[in-house]
C-alpha cells in the first residue's frame, strides 16, 4: 500500500491464486480493505469586496486542506445587515468543490436601488459537507467571512414653510416640511437652529434642534404652535435653519432657498389709547385756586 494525501474512501482488493505447482487450491480468492486514513477541513474567506457603483461583485474563498477523490458539497448559513434579494442576489447555502480541487468562490452580486443604506455587508458561516471526512475547521475566523457592499445613493435634505403663517392662539400651527431626495434605511436625525424675532417659550412652542425622519421616509414635519398672549407685539416670525445630519451620506440641499424657511405669527391683540383729565379746572394765568 503506497500512502498519499488524497482525501478518500476505504476501497477493497482482490488477491486471486491461480496454476499452483504441485498442490491443490483450497481457496483461490482473498479479499481485503486499504482503510483511508486522510481526512481534511474546508474554511472560508473573503477575497473581494462588492460595490453597487458598476454593480463590483465581491467573493468568498472556500478552501481543503487536502484534496479529495470526489466532489464536496459545503453548505453554509448567510447573515449580515446587506438582505438577500434586494442588496444582492440571493446565496444558494451550498456550494461545490469539484474532485481533485481545493478551493471553490461564492459569488456577491449587488443589485442597484434608490435607496441610501450606507456600507452594508453579507456574512457566510460554513456549517458541513456531504463527505464525513471533511469538516469544517473549527477555528472560528476560518469558519465565518463577511463581504462588503459599498453603497453609491447619496441624499440632500431640505426645508419649507408648507403653512408660512399662524395667528397667535391659533389652533391652526404654521407648520415646516424637511424633505429628503431619496428614503433612507435606517432614520435619518435632522438638525436644525432656530431664529427670528419670536420668542420660544413666550410666542410659540419651544422647536428643540432636531427632528427625525423614519426609516422608509422621505420626509417629516416640524409644527408652531402658537401661544396666546395679551401683549401688543405686532407680526413676529420664526426661520428654522438646516445645519446637519446625523448620516454622512445625507446632507443640507447645498442650494440656500432649501436651507431654511420662515413662519410668521400675526398678533390678535389691540390696545386704545384714551385721555383723562385728573385735573378738572385750572385758574387763568396759573394764578388762583384751580378748585
Amino acid at each position: 500500500v503506497v500512502g498519499d494525501e488524497l482525501v478518500e474512501v476505504d476501497k477493497s482488493y482482490s488477491v486471486v491464486l491461480e496454476s499452483p505447482s504441485h498442490a491443490t487450491l483450497d481457496k483461490g480468492v482473498g479479499t481485503g480493505t486499504i482503510v483511508e486514513n486522510d481526512t481534511a477541513t474546508v474554511s472560508i474567506a473573503k477575497s473581494g469586496d462588492a460595490a453597487e457603483e458598476g454593480l463590483d461583485a465581491g467573493e468568498f474563498t472556500v478552501t481543503l486542506t487536502k484534496l479529495v477523490e470526489s466532489a464536496v458539497v459545503v453548505n453554509y448559513n448567510v447573515g449580515g445587515t446587506a438582505t438577500g434579494g434586494t442588496d444582492y442576489t440571493n446565496l444558494s447555502g451550498s456550494v461545490t468543490i469539484p474532485a481533485k480541487t481545493s478551493t471553490a468562490q461564492i459569488g456577491v452580486t449587488p443589485q442597484q436601488d434608490d435607496m441610501v443604506e450606507g456600507t452594508e455587508t453579507v456574512e457566510v458561516t460554513l456549517s458541513g459537507t456531504d463527505n464525513s471526512r471533511v469538516t469544517v475547521d473549527t477555528l472560528p475566523s476560518n469558519q465565518t467571512a463577511s463581504v462588503s457592499i459599498t453603497d453609491n445613493d447619496n441624499a440632500v435634505v431640505g426645508v419649507t414653510a408648507t403653512v408660512n403663517t399662524t395667528e397667535e392662539g391659533s389652533l391652526s400651527a404654521g407648520q415646516y416640511t424637511i424633505t429628503m431626495t431619496k428614503e433612507a434605511q435606517s432614520a435619518v436625525i435632522v438638525y436644525y437652529d432656530v431664529t427670528g424675532s419670536a420668542t420660544p417659550g413666550s410666542d410659540y412652542t419651544s422647536l428643540g434642534s432636531s427632528v427625525t425622519i423614519p426609516a422608509g421616509s422621505k420626509s417629516v414635519t416640524v409644527d408652531v404652535a402658537s401661544i396666546q398672549d395679551e401683549i401688543v407685539e405686532g407680526s413676529e416670525d420664526v426661520t428654522l435653519t438646516l445645519s446637519g445630519t446625523n448620516n454622512a451620506n445625507v446632507t443640507v440641499d447645498p442650494v440656500e432657498e432649501y436651507q431654511s424657511a420662515t413662519v410668521s405669527i400675526t398678533d390678535d391683540d389691540e390696545a386704545e389709547i384714551s385721555i383723562e383729565a385728573t385735573q378738572a379746572n385750572a385758574a387763568e394765568n396759573g394764578e388762583g385756586d384751580p378748585t
